[in-house]
């Protein structure tokens, strides 16, 4: 050993409390490190999962008002996999449990199954029934900040209109994981509900019979999303 290398070993001897600090430090850094991409991983993998399970939509498009016959044409377009159409307005809910208005999103659909985009879970509840035009479905967020349950009222705004619906059950959505009324870039379940209800019954209220004014794509596996765009929107 060179008389250069026992001069190192012997300084770092003597600032062993420092260089013992330093590699603790390191260490630290090193396995946060670690632990925060293992949990980025997680998270991101566990989001995959819950949109695929909830076959979560990845394109959509408003419109004022369409006619569902467009819909064939629509599930021809080369990169589209599956085309659901559906009736979403905003409305008001009188919530008399508020100092706040309440504004509210209703979403149309199928009475008597789960639509093939963007499923719901159930938390509470159950589905809406086919024979009830007024059952409606209620999002977590809303119904656990008011102590919503299945079987209570709701009395909705619709195009002028007071409707009371029943709440079937409580419900999680892929697509208002994060909620908020617009105009407000955060959430607040306090004043911002999301219902999902028959399509009959949302399609009478606003004059939608046989129409649409929103529809959601997913993609084939290696389908362009801007291609399908191109052609949607024309």
């Amino acid at each position: 050993m060179s008389m250069l290398d026992r001069k190192v070993l012997r300084d770092l001897w003597g600032m062993r409390g420092h260089v013992f600090t330093i590699i603790l430090l390191v260490a630290t850094g090193v396995t946060v490190l670690v632990g925060s991409v293992s949990t980025y991983v997680s998270l991101l993998s566990t989001q995959e999962t819950y949109y695929r399970d909830s076959r979560f939509a990845e394109l959509w498009a408003d419109v004022k008002r369409a006619p569902r016959y467009l819909l064939q044409g629509l599930s021809e377009i080369p990169g589209a996999a599956l085309v659901e159409a559906r009736v979403i307005k905003d409305v008001r809910v009188a919530w008399p449990q508020s100092d706040l208005s309440v504004a509210g999103r209703i979403i149309s659909i199928p009475a008597d199954e789960q639509p093939q985009l963007n499923r719901l879970h159930l938390i509470k509840g159950h589905w809406i029934d086919s024979l009830r035009r007024n059952d409606v479905l209620v999002n977590v967020g809303f119904a656990e900040t008011w102590d919503v349950a299945p079987g209570n009222f709701i009395d909705i705004i619709m195009n002028g209109r007071m409707q009371t619906f029943r709440v079937a059950g409580i419900a999680h959505s892929p697509e208002f994981v994060y909620a908020s009324r617009p105009g407000n870039p955060l959430p607040d379940d306090r004043t911002f509900v999301v219902l999902w209800a028959g399509e009959g019954a949302i399609a009478a209220a606003f004059d939608m019979e046989g129409a649409f004014n929103n529809v959601a794509v997913s993609l084939a596996p290696g389908a362009s999303a801007e291609s399908v765009m191109s052609v949607l929107d024309e």
